[in-house]
């Protein structure tokens, strides 16, 4: 059983078909299209593109499909879970409080799912990020030395783990990061686009068609949307601008997915 939004303190389940429904059909509140931005531009950040690519040497194209199918599925389930435990609860302002209005919903399977998650996705976060930044150095510096990589990921691991012990929050650093993340994802996105239909580097059975260009460019619309958005954010932030200006932004996406779009359909035969 599933539970939605709580109205006047008494869960309403949701049914199977309901969870699936609002799944192919979402419904977007009204004033609430910054935030979806934002929430899907703080979850895809470019290092996930350096370790895919890292860790795809030596892999066929229909083995890294595979993979990447498993992974994005079961990434979707995760998600899917935690958005509908979300429903589960009105608001809360730290995860202690998170944790009592689970347990008092869900009984103790709420609270202790949710320290497990909580464990998980530190943890795993923890891990990856050191590894990419490994695989990056390595490609960078050309290092065929494993202990060099181990060291790397070690030095990237000790750094965090110190910042979060100390209880020192080093709030210019993440906002100057959430910038160039802003930045740096929708030119890597337009660059993976862009050779993606080089057939001098894709096999012409490999290439994408029409349609799934069509699909790539809609993909970089959006990731422009968040990544403009991102670093207005930050500017508003750090007092830099005073109001939102989305219709620029909107305009500005527009115009870079045309450019974008031209190019490919100007590739060669």
């Amino acid at each position: 059983m599933f539970y939605g939004p709580i109205k006047d303190s008494i869960q309403q389940p949701l049914t199977t078909g309901e969870v699936f429904s609002h799944a192919l059909l979402p419904a977007f509140p009204a004033g609430s299209e910054l935030l979806i931005l934002g929430l899907v531009g703080t979850t895809i950040v470019p290092y996930n593109i350096f370790l895919g690519s890292g860790i795809s040497k030596g892999k066929t194209i229909p083995l890294m499909r595979t993979g990447l199918s498993i992974s994005v599925i079961i990434g979707g389930m995760i998600t899917a879970a935690i958005l509908i435990a979300g429903t589960s609860v009105k608001a809360f302002s730290s995860f202690p409080e998170l944790s009592d209005s689970l347990h008092e919903h869900l009984g103790p399977i709420g609270s202790l799912a949710l320290g497990v998650g909580l464990f998980a996705a530190g943890f795993s976060s923890a891990i990856t990020a050191p590894y990419a930044s490994s695989i990056i150095a390595s490609t960078i510096f050309g290092w065929e030395d494993q202990r060099k990589l181990r060291w790397n990921w070690g030095l990237v691991l000790a750094i965090g783990f110190i910042f979060g012990i100390s209880g020192i929050r080093p709030i210019p650093v993440i906002l100057t990061v959430q910038a160039l993340n802003g930045l740096i994802l929708p030119l890597l996105v337009a660059l993976l686009v862009f050779l993606s239909n080089q057939s001098t580097l894709i096999p012409s059975k490999y290439q994408p068609g029409w349609i799934f260009n069509v699909v790539l460019l809609l993909i970089f619309g959006s990731v422009l949307l968040i990544g403009f958005n991102q670093v207005e954010k930050v500017l508003l932030t750090s007092g830099l601008l005073s109001t939102s200006h989305f219709n620029w932004i909107i305009g500005l996406s527009a115009f870079f997915v045309l450019l974008l779009g031209t190019l490919i359909y100007r590739r060669p035969a």
